[in-house]
């Protein structure tokens, strides 16, 4: 039941999500751009590390980006388009969202069905990236800002700590490898071709 709905509501609210995403990470990929410029014109980088912390997630959100748009454009417009019709005459409660769910899932074949589902799950996994390069670049400006003293700076920096190693980086890559494999269809492909 959960799964139905989980897949009905980001079918009806795929446009939604995709350009929430998109504005997510654009600012990301900006602000990391502008921390990148300051640091260089402060004179902050200094080694090869502190580099990393704002172009790995620059790079991240970068892929992220074009990610949930591959996401979007993997899922028929047509089905969008149908799901959100199924909410256009009701008020948004819980039984019209139960009944419009139970009632998509039955339209559509147990195939696109699973479809749908890899492109939800590559969504999810790219939404992990997106924030995890963003916290990957908190850490980062705390990191720096605890230079200029403030207990904040060094409150937030031990908090966004693990955010900062190698370990994020092979998170970050993981993730968005799986939601590569996701939105492109080679893990549905691959499924489809040992069952």
């Amino acid at each position: 039941m959960v799964a139905a709905v989980s897949i009905f509501l980001f079918a009806a609210f795929l446009q939604t999500i995709v350009d929430t995403l998109c504005v997510f990470n654009a600012t990301v990929a900006a602000f990391c751009l502008t921390a990148a410029l300051l640091a260089c014109v402060t004179g902050r980088f200094n080694t090869r590390d502190w580099w990393l912390q704002t172009i790995v997630p620059m790079l991240v959100s970068l892929g992220c980006f074009w990610l949930i748009q591959k996401v979007q454009q993997a899922i028929s417009p047509e089905v969008a388009t149908y799901a959100r019709g199924l909410l256009a005459g009701d008020a948004i409660n819980v039984g019209t969202i139960l009944r419009a769910a139970f009632l998509f899932i039955r339209s559509l074949s147990s195939e696109y069905v699973q479809w749908i589902t890899y492109e939800l799950s590559a969504a999810l996994f790219i939404t992990i990236a997106g924030v995890g390069a963003m916290l990957r670049l908190v850490y980062y400006i705390a990191l720096s800002n605890t230079r200029e003293g403030g207990g904040h700076w060094e409150v937030l920096a031990l908090r966004t700590r693990r955010f900062g190693g190698i370990g994020n980086v092979l998170a970050l890559g993981l993730m968005l490898g799986l939601g590569f494999l996701l939105a492109d269809g080679m893990v549905y492909g691959f499924m489809h071709s040992v069952g």
